[in-house]
């Protein structure tokens, strides 16, 4: 009885947790919450929807080194629609995974703008993660 009870309590949990869809992921439908208050990039970016949304043909990566870019002035420059999905304290790998993501997503991405810094000159072929 408790093993049934445990079982069904937790994959009722698991199925409220995809359909509230916490992060804003947008993998399966879910109750219309859109977006993630929280103000750490790293989770906000994906919930944003600037990194899912169709609005944005264009986008900047990096960590703090890009965060003065202003995506409004690029967007006056060129024409495209900018986001900034800088992240803070991250390294090459963090980096890369998140243009992955966002190219994964956007398959005719524009631009992209790949802010480098000291943590890219590395002759590790797999950085470690910061």
């Amino acid at each position: 009885m408790f093993c049934a009870a445990f079982f069904s309590g937790g994959g009722l949990l698991y199925l409220l947790l995809l359909l509230i869809d916490p992060y804003d992921a947008a993998r399966f439908p879910n109750f219309g919450i859109v977006g993630v208050d929280d103000h750490n990039p790293r989770m906000a970016n994906v919930s944003r929807g600037r990194g899912r949304d169709a609005r944005f043909d264009a986008a900047i990566f990096g960590n703090s080194t890009g965060q003065l870019i202003d995506p409004h002035r690029l967007n006056a420059s060129t024409g495209l629609s900018f986001t900034q999905l800088t992240i803070p304290g991250t390294g090459p790998r963090e980096q890369l995974a998140v243009l992955h993501w966002v190219t994964s997503r956007h398959p005719r991405a524009e631009a992209l703008v790949l802010v480098i810094d000291d943590s890219w000159c590395s002759p590790n072929p797999t950085p470690a993660l910061q």
